[in-house]
């Protein structure tokens, strides 16, 4: 039973990861896009 949420958590992160990846390279691309404030602006 442990084993089996440490697996679900695990690919749970994995998941989080990836989308927060996609998430900085789409500002990349859109720099007006709704992200965090603190992220650093081009003016």
């Amino acid at each position: 039973m442990q084993n089996k949420t440490f697996i679900i958590l695990t690919i749970f992160f994995c998941l989080i990861s990836f989308i927060s990846c996609g998430k900085k390279s789409s500002l990349e691309r859109y720099p007006g896009s709704d992200y965090p404030r603190n992220y650093p602006n081009n003016d």
